[in-house]
């Protein structure tokens, strides 16, 4: 299965997820005293928008907008329908074969961008020292009192920390491997491979959590984020968070994390195939705990570990970019269409 079948698949996912919202979607009714109750609602509004939002609740969003739930009915469910018979196929040795679901694992692992202990100052800055620097001098110039109120704010320090560091990997990693990664098309075929790979696993690990999050008599509450592109009285910040979370996060995040972190962790802890496996379980789990999420932690955890083990076998930044991206975009899309329908 190659590249271009692949993307026509997705393609055809999305399509079908997106002719969805303008023949489900139901007429908006006009309710008498709307006017009136404005000032109240908006008041009411603010009030829930401060509330956890639990995954049930999300559900209920997507029910009354078919649109949205057709399209991340259609779109997730086929992504993991794909990422099984891509399964099956890289079980049967598929991958040997040219132009199969993964590529032949490089001979040689993959040249070292930095000495380790330089590798994960830069890091730790790029992900975590230089988002709270910059927030000091963003909420200040600003004048914001309570800055992680502020979505927006947030998601400026977010770019302009990660970026730089991101960049910077990216340059070094083009001088040292330009000639040995995969090109395009096939890092494309591999990333979205990749990703429905990937689906296999987050899917299930997800609605299990929140079982079990229910069995406990806890609630399971989306991703801050998540809430904000619904609840947010603003619509321009649901546009910010998918413009970030589809164009900037996933090639800052993955630069850090898996071109940067996951190999300086893998040479300090001895550059052997058990230290890969311990690097790559390490540096998943740090990325699963940025996202500030018990409920998405664990399906989290399996795409990093999936985005690993693809970088391992790869070399290939552009494919793991290209993966999460298309995780990120087939999130957020239902959520822009239950918001905005």
């Amino acid at each position: 299965m190659n590249a271009r079948v692949v993307l026509l698949a997705l393609l055809g996912i999305v399509a079908l997820g997106l002719v969805a919202e303008p023949v489900f979607a139901d007429e908006p009714k006009e309710e008498p005293g709307l006017e009136a109750k404005k000032g109240a609602g908006e008041e009411e509004a603010k009030k829930d928008a401060a509330k956890p939002m639990s995954f049930d609740e999300l559900d209920d969003l997507f029910e009354g907008s078919q649109g949205a739930f057709w399209f991340m009915l259609v779109s997730r469910y086929g992504a993991l329908l794909i990422g099984l018979i891509l399964l099956v196929l890289v079980y049967l040795r598929y991958d040997k074969i040219k132009g199969g679901a993964l590529p032949a694992p490089k001979p040689t692992p993959p040249p070292l961008l930095f000495d380790p202990a330089t590798s994960v100052l830069l890091a730790a800055g790029g992900a975590f020292l230089l988002p709270f620097l910059i927030s000091v001098i963003v909420a200040q110039a600003m004048g914001i009192k309570e800055f992680t109120a502020n979505t927006m704010a947030q998601i400026i320090v977010m770019g302009v920390s990660t970026l730089p560091v991101a960049m910077i990997v990216t340059l070094r990693r083009y001088r040292m491997t330009g000639d040995t990664t995969p090109r395009w098309p096939k890092a494309l075929g591999i990333g979205l491979s990749a990703f429905c790979i990937a689906t296999v696993f987050v899917v299930p690990l997800t609605f299990l959590t929140i079982i079990v999050m229910e069995k406990m008599g806890q609630s399971a509450p989306v991703q801050e984020l998540v809430q904000e592109t619904i609840t947010s009285p603003s619509d321009s910040l649901p546009i910010a968070i998918a413009l970030y979370g589809v164009l900037i996060a996933p090639f800052a995040e993955e630069a850090i994390f898996r071109g940067l972190l996951y190999p300086a962790v893998k040479r300090w802890l001895g550059d052997t195939r058990q230290a890969a496996i311990s690097s790559a379980v390490l540096v998943s789990i740090v990325f699963a705990a940025i996202h500030l999420s018990w409920t998405a932690a664990p399906g989290l955890f399996a795409l990093a570990l999936v985005l690993t083990y693809v970088y391992e076998r790869t070399n290939s930044l552009a494919a793991i970019v290209i993966a999460h991206a298309t995780n990120n975009f087939l999130s957020l899309v239902p959520l822009l269409l239950a918001r905005f329908s």
